[in-house]
C-alpha cells in the first residue's frame, strides 16, 4: 500500500505539494530524498526545476510518478536499506545470535549510533557493539559473523557496522556521549 505524505518544508517547494507515494512506514523528510535522487542520477542538479515543477504538479494531483528507469531502481533500493534500518532492532537480535554462535557466551551486544538516538536515515548504517574480554583477531571473527547472519536473513548489503571492542573502550565511548542499547537473541 502507498500513501501520499504532505510535503516537509523546502526552499522553493510548492504550497500544497504532496510528497511522492511511498510506503507508509518512511518518514517524510525521505520524500525529497526520492525527488533529489531522480535529479542527480538525470544528471541535473538536486535542486527543483522546470521539470521537477511539473512531476511536483502531478504529486500534487495524486498520480504517481512511474518508476520504470533505471535510476529509479537505485532509489527503490535506497528506500529499501532505510525499510530494514527501521527494523532494527529485529536485524540486531539477528546479529547477536550469529556473535554469540560464533564467540560463545563470553560476548556482550549492543546497538549505538544513529538507530538508538533515533537519527536514521537512507545513508545509516547499524552500529553493533561486540563486547568481549579480549581483543582477538578483528576481521576473521566479524566475517564469520556476518556470514551466519546472511544465513539467518539479513541481506549481505545491508549497512551493519559489527565493532570489536572491550569493556574500558565501550565505558570510554559511553563518556563521550554514544548510548548502548544491550540486544539479547
Amino acid at each position: 500500500m502507498l500513501v501520499s505524505l504532505p510535503c516537509v518544508e523546502e526552499p522553493g517547494c510548492l504550497p500544497g505539494h504532496q510528497a511522492p507515494k511511498l510506503p507508509p512506514a518512511l518518514p517524510r523528510a525521505h520524500a525529497h530524498l526520492v525527488l533529489a535522487a531522480r535529479r542527480y542520477k538525470a544528471g541535473r542538479s538536486p535542486h527543483a526545476g522546470d521539470g521537477e515543477l511539473q512531476a511536483r504538479g502531478a504529486i500534487a494531483q495524486g498520480r504517481e510518478l512511474p518508476l520504470a528507469r533505471e535510476a529509479d531502481s537505485y532509489i527503490r533500493f535506497r528506500l529499501e536499506v532505510l525499510r530494514l534500518l527501521l527494523e532494527w532492532r529485529r536485524v540486531a537480535k539477528i546479529i547477536a545470535k550469529a556473535a554469540r554462535e560464533v564467540l560463545g557466551g563470553q560476548v556482550e551486544v549492543y546497538a549505538f549510533g544513529g538507530a538508538v538516538e533515533g537519527r536514521l536515515t537512507a545513508d545509516s548504517d547499524l552500529d553493533i557493539a561486540l563486547v568481549v574480554p579480549r581483543r582477538a583477531s578483528e576481521a576473521r571473527i566479524i566475517a564469520a559473523i556476518l556470514k551466519r547472519a546472511e544465513r539467518e536473513g539479513v541481506p549481505w548489503w545491508f549497512p551493519a557496522e559489527l565493532h570489536l571492542m572491550t569493556r574500558e573502550e565501550m565505558d570510554m565511548l559511553a563518556r563521550g556521549g554514544a548510548r548502548f542499547v544491550r540486544i539479547e537473541p
